[in-house]
């Protein structure tokens, strides 16, 4: 006997395929620099690829199947570990554009200041 009912099971991972699906649409339509948008097309693909393991794992695949039960599982484990992998490596580039737009900000602000403080002492 699986671990969950399939009647609970199919229903929630449906949707949740249908919302990954969507997003993974969207990010492709957004304005988005191309580095951040390949990193969550990559991993709003890994998930879909994830999902129904999942699904499979609790409503289909039964204990009582040592074998088959516990390579799915270590399947979603590694699959689990490279989807947080992926969401960590799109903090770093988001932390990194972050770091760069500030600094390309405080260059224009310190211009700005240069320019102003030289029409100031024309004056």
């Amino acid at each position: 006997m699986p671990l969950a009912p399939f009647w609970l099971v199919v229903p929630i991972a449906a949707v949740a395929m249908l919302v990954v699906g969507g997003h993974v649409v969207l990010i492709d339509r957004s304005d988005q620099p191309a580095t951040r948008k390949r990193i969550r097309t990559v991993n709003g693909l890994l998930m879909m690829f994830t999902i129904p393991l999942i699904a499979a794992a609790f409503a289909f695949i039964p204990p009582t199947n040592t074998r088959l039960f516990l390579m799915t599982w270590i399947l979603v484990v590694g699959l689990i570990v490279l989807v947080l992998g992926l969401a960590l490596l799109d903090i770093g580039a988001s932390m990194l554009m972050h770091r760069r737009e500030r600094a390309e900000l405080r260059r224009q602000i310190a211009e700005a200041r240069a320019v102003a403080a030289g029409a100031k002492s024309r004056s």
